[in-house]
């Protein structure tokens, strides 16, 4: 048996049957049951069973269907938009004076001084887009 703060695992040998209600069905305490094959054989017939009880509440319990749509998943950032839109502003702006300079000045010059900030404003545009994705995308 090992004892941590919040927890005490215990390791039991295998019941004579796993499928009893013992290990399988409801039980009156927060417990958690792991079985396992005990060799790397799929036609082990003994299982290794190791049951894990939660002596103190790890969390606060959320209430049922506790979660929005928001949270699973299923959509982008919704706040990301507008950060979205200054990203394309500033891409725009920065390539209309990249244009300017490039008339204006050497073009050694000006390929130094504006491809650092073309390409780190196309990966922070990049970036702000794909928050917009939902996550599994």
């Amino acid at each position: 048996m090992t004892t941590t703060k919040a927890s005490r695992f215990t390791a039991s040998p295998p019941p004579p049957a796993v499928n009893s209600g013992d290990v399988l069905g409801k039980s009156a305490d927060n417990r958690l049951t792991l079985i396992s094959s005990a060799s790397w054989w799929p036609w082990s017939a003994d299982p290794l069973v190791v049951t894990a009880t939660m002596r103190d509440l790890s969390f606060s319990p959320t209430p049922q269907q506790g979660r929005s749509l928001a949270t699973d998943g299923r959509m982008g950032d919704p706040g990301a938009y507008g950060w979205l839109v200054i990203d394309f502003v500033l891409l725009v702006a920065a390539a209309a004076i990249a244009v300017f300079l490039y008339r204006r000045w050497l073009p050694r010059a000006t390929y130094l001084l504006t491809c650092p900030v073309l390409v780190a404003l196309i990966v922070l545009s990049t970036d702000t887009f794909l928050r917009t994705l939902p996550a599994w995308i």
